[in-house]
């Protein structure tokens, strides 16, 4: 048996274990640092196992062979995964001995585990005592922690309750390779749609759209030639520096079409956040006109991370209303969410926007890109500051210097367009009550994901098992409880499945404008998108929370499961406009988007940072992927569905806050 093993997990451990059961600190420091060594430079070893006869008493024995598989290459291949957390489940003799010895000398060994030729001998168990066994005399009372972790999951299969079946039922037909990674408008997509119809019709759902359970939607798909582009930056001493597109610059393909070419200065606009009643304005007296908006990550910390969100989704709009004519956006190192080596890849995805122009949000001949973090200080010779120097005070939430940027950029842009049509999905529970049944509680996911990579980059397909089958999986899990429950919700519910969600929210934008019920009825919207049920649920994310009354109806009904709300602890990754429930604040709908909860140096944040940063919006978000949670994931429907009741029975219906932006 071959197996290779996976450095995120060993990383996870020694982190779990410096949390929760910290050595001396100048010992704790040495884990830390182990683990982030582990991150940035391990070479993966792969793993040959001896077997031998276990009825003779005979260990399994454990080779490690240096190879030269990279950590990405691995992750390729996620049937590795599972093999190798299998293995890690044994004991070792030789490791037992060294538990005895101090904490950097257990940490030096399993680094040599993996980075050097060492053989083990290990007792592969069938539960997780030997594992137990191995790690207590290392970390006391790790046990406790290991036995409910998903990172250590335990040999026996997860007993499912009918409802977590019946979720991962739905995951699995939905993410199946069949549905070829369901692209806007391709016919994996339309093969997916059929799908949640037949179960639209078999929870007795009504349909809601303009043709049966369908809206269909007309789209400009662009594709932006990245390798035909080019784009040049001349400084004020006509010193030409090429940016490689593609690699160094990628040339955004959604919000609107593309300009074929633009020749403009470079203007450092800060953070790029408009937001004068707070007292912070980064456009105040810069003149845009004709120029291109230089903008970094980040913002105040003493504005809340909705109203920095929103200041970001119309930021586009707000400079072709001052005169720009694009805009350069720039990502500190520690706010990357998804490395650049990926984001090259994801950038020959065709981008979209509505075939409507009176629905769209960006002005058509706007140019948008971003730059590699280690490309970036070109944009700023000549100007008396580094990128590093700019990062520093971003990372720490601080007061941007004024920077003048003697850089012009010129581009030309290759694009392809072509037209054509998606649905979104709608069905109907109807309401009780006759004086309340016209009003409705939208309770809604997104069906779209990736497709299908390039042939170049290896022709996979992006299931988005997580993102966002799980959440279809989870609507219709809620559709089902609410429609047998003894009585029904005194207003009627709708379930929305979204189109084009990875497009910028298109579908849901869509249907916010132009609902196939009567506008002002939709009086609450729950949405969904990639939960990530990879550890125990005692605390939810409800971005939205602080908006609305919706966040005291969370509260309650948290309460009485026994979970607690908690805020988002990365504010600037701007999650709050990167779901479709967004789309109805902006239309004045009060809203709600669900995930499990995390806290900042936990555990539970490690695990979602690790996840987003091998898995998220990547072909490893498949039906294979290790320590998904099914029953933890169906108690946060349950959570939902408590809402969506007690919201669907109240006399009185949602409203803003008197402190909310979102108030009109």
């Amino acid at each position: 048996m071959k197996a290779v093993c996976y450095a995120p997990f060993l990383r996870q451990f020694i982190t779990y274990a410096a949390h929760y059961f910290p050595p001396p600190i100048d010992r704790r420091s040495k884990l830390l640092a182990l683990s982030r060594h582990l991150r940035s430079r391990i070479r993966i070893s792969e793993l040959v196992v001896e077997k031998k006869s276990r009825s003779q008493g005979h260990p399994v024995r454990l080779e490690l062979l240096s190879c030269q598989h990279s950590l990405p290459a691995i992750l390729r291949e996620p049937s590795n995964h599972r093999r190798f957390f299998s293995i890690l489940r044994g004991n070792s003799t030789n490791i037992s001995t060294a538990a005895r010895q101090d904490h950097s000398s257990m940490c030096a060994l399993l680094l040599s585990a993996v980075e050097s030729r060492v053989r083990i001998p290990f007792f592969v168990g069938n539960n997780m005592k030997t594992l137990i066994d191995f790690v207590t005399p290392l970390f006391p009372g790790l046990a406790l922690l290991l036995a409910s972790s998903p990172g250590f999951a335990a040999s026996a299969p997860e007993k499912l309750s009918p409802e977590a079946k019946q979720w991962w039922a739905d995951i699995s037909a939905i993410a199946d390779d069949s549905t070829e990674g369901r692209q806007t408008g391709s016919r994996g997509y339309l093969r997916a749609a059929d799908y949640v119809i037949s179960r639209f019709k078999a929870e007795g759902l009504k349909p809601a759209g303009v043709d049966g359970y369908l809206q269909p939607i007309g789209f400009e798909q662009q594709i932006v030639d990245q390798s035909a582009s080019s784009a040049y930056l001349t400084s004020a001493d006509g010193t030409v520096a090429s940016l490689h597109v593609g690699e160094d610059m990628i040339i955004a393909a959604g919000g609107g079409p593309r300009p074929a070419h633009v020749e403009a200065p470079l203007v450092f606009v800060g953070y790029g956040l408009h937001l004068p009643e707070r007292g912070h304005d980064d456009f105040a007296g810069v003149d845009l006109k004709g120029k291109i908006a230089v903008v970094l990550s980040g913002g105040p910390a003493d504005i809340a991370g909705t109203i920095k969100a929103n200041a970001r989704f119309t930021r586009a709009e707000l400079l072709g209303q001052m005169g720009a004519i694009g805009f350069i956006s720039l990502t500190t190192p520690n706010q990357t969410e998804i490395p650049w080596v990926r984001q090259k890849v994801l950038a020959r995805q065709p981008g979209m926007y509505l075939a409507d122009p009176d629905l769209r949000n960006t002005p058509d001949g706007f140019f948008a890109a971003s730059v590699d973090a280690e490309k970036a200080d070109l944009l700023f010779k000549g100007s008396g500051h580094t990128f590093a120097e700019l990062c520093a005070i971003a990372d720490s939430s601080g007061n941007l210097p004024q920077v003048t940027i003697p850089q012009q950029l010129r581009a030309t842009i290759s694009a392809s367009h072509e037209h054509l049509s998606s649905p979104n999905l709608v069905a109907m529970l109807a309401g009780s009550d006759p004086r309340l049944a016209s009003e409705f509680i939208a309770i809604s996911a997104h069906l779209d994901h990736l497709g299908v990579a390039a042939p170049a980059d290896g022709g996979q397909i992006f299931s988005g098992a997580m993102d966002d089958a799980s959440g279809v999986a989870a609507v219709l899990d809620i559709a089902h409880r609410m429609k047998k429950a003894v009585h029904r919700p005194r207003r009627s519910i709708l379930f929305v499945i979204f189109t084009a969600e990875e497009k910028g929210l298109l579908g849901s934008h869509y249907y916010a404008m132009r609902s196939t019920v009567p506008k002002g009825s939709i009086v609450a919207e729950l949405n969904y998108d990639m939960p990530l049920p990879l550890w125990p649920l005692k605390s939810v994310l409800a971005q939205g929370d602080g908006e609305s009354t919706l966040g005291a109806d969370a509260r309650a009904v948290a309460h009485d499961s026994g979970l607690t709300l908690i805020a988002d602890p990365l504010p600037d990754r701007n999650s709050f406009i990167r779901t479709d429930q967004f789309s109805f604040v902006r239309e004045g709908i009060p809203s709600l988007a669900f995930k499990f909860g995390f806290a900042k140096d936990t555990p539970e944040f490690q695990i979602e940072h690790e996840w987003r940063a091998t898995r998220y919006h990547s072909p490893n978000d498949n039906l294979q992927q290790p320590g998904v949670l099914k029953n933890e994931a169906v108690k946060l429907d349950a959570f939902v569905a408590g809402i969506a009741l007690r919201v669907a029975n109240a006399d009185a219906r949602p409203e803003w806050l008197p402190t909310s932006i979102f108030r009109k």
